[in-house]
């Protein structure tokens, strides 16, 4: 079978270096048989068996540089320090993403109880118990509104609007992390 690259595939013959786990870090048969089998430092490399979980294959361009390069200088060091700069910055990437998670649930949280809030206000602006009465005039940046539950209703309205910004902000920086992270961008720019 075909190295599948970026792509997650599950029930494959995985390997990976003996401080990673597969899920972090894996080379599949076809990658191992390529270009890691015949070298010297492939005593590194242990074989992981089949694994139902789905994975990706990390033998990358750069990878294969770095692979290349600690094989040449029979150093395995060098390798697995290139490893740990990759994986700590798939943990950052992770736990960035967790964060922005449960700041979007916390911010559509807040949406929610303010659109409660502003069919409250217009609610009560709309209540009136003697209809002789003239409903109370306020005034909001130089706007005139029957009652102060449609002035509130206004604020809110604005205070909903800023809240969809930053959710709309959150999903986006969300998505790039979640894109940077799937295709390996920041291996290229290193």
């Amino acid at each position: 079978m075909p190295c599948p690259g970026r792509y997650y595939v599950s029930d494959l013959a995985w390997y990976s270096p003996y401080f990673t786990k597969v899920e972090e870090f894996g080379f599949c048969k076809e990658c191992y048989n390529q270009y890691i089998r015949n070298t010297p430092l492939n005593i590194h490399i242990q074989s992981v068996g089949i694994v139902h979980k789905a994975c990706a294959c990390a033998f990358t361009h750069n990878v294969k540089q770095q692979w290349f390069l600690a094989v040449g200088k029979n150093d395995i060091n060098l390798f697995k320090k290139y490893v740990e700069k990759v994986l700590e910055r798939n943990r950052d990437i992770r736990d960035r993403i967790a964060r922005l998670q449960i700041l979007t649930t916390q911010e559509m949280q807040r949406k929610q109880s303010l659109i409660s809030l502003q069919f409250l206000c217009y609610s009560r602006g709309t209540i009136r118990f003697d209809e002789s009465v003239s409903p109370y005039q306020h005034t909001f940046n130089d706007i005139s509104y029957p009652s102060s539950g449609y002035a509130e209703a206004v604020q809110i309205k604005k205070q909903i609007n800023e809240s969809s910004k930053t959710f709309n902000n959150y999903i986006a920086e969300m998505r790039k992390l979640e894109l940077e992270h799937f295709l390996g961008i920041y291996l290229e720019n290193e």
